[in-house]
């Protein structure tokens, strides 16, 4: 609502224009950057590419940036936590190593990712510390995420095409 009350959707749809391959590139590296660095929200840009972009394009490119962003998320964990995960946890049969353990499992990740559709980093991350292997990590990653990511760009989308409307026939 305050993106569209404090700009004009056709000058800053015509700026992005003007911005070539630029626009759509920060796009998905902003949306990466919400799962690579955790603590950062992505839940605005989902409306804001629908709005941009259009439904179809901004919805590929947000998931593109979540495809990206959880790549880099899986492979960090990979690379440079398991050793330290393994040093804390050992063979300890505690609640961290079972869900470790579960996330382990093609089903285990799929139950996983659902459970945390909204924080997409944390499964990213943990699966990085699981034994999935990275092909169906980024299959479910990406899949799960699809259907929440339509909808919000749609709202976007959908914004823009209404208050675009209501702007033209109050002209």
């Amino acid at each position: 609502y305050l993106f569209f009350r404090f700009f004009d959707i056709s000058d800053v749809q015509a700026r992005i224009a003007e911005a070539g391959i630029w626009g759509p590139l920060i796009l998905v590296a902003l949306k990466a950057s919400t799962i690579i660095v955790a603590p950062l929200s992505g839940s605005p840009l989902y409306p804001i590419a629908g709005a941009l972009f259009g439904f179809w394009k901004g919805f590929g490119l947000l998931v593109v940036g979540d495809m990206l962003g959880g790549t880099v998320a899986f492979w960090i964990s990979r690379i440079f936590g398991r050793a330290i995960a393994h040093r804390f946890l050992g063979g300890q049969e505690n609640l961290v190593t079972q869900a470790l353990e579960m996330m382990s499992t093609t089903k285990g990740f799929l139950l996983a990712r659902l459970g945390f559709v909204t924080f997409p980093e944390i499964p990213a991350y943990a699966a990085g510390l699981s034994r999935i292997g990275f092909v169906p990590f980024i299959i479910i990653f990406t899949l799960v995420g699809m259907l929440p990511t339509a909808v919000t760009a749609g709202i976007g989308a959908f914004l823009t095409s209404v208050l675009v409307a209501g702007s033209a026939s109050a002209q």
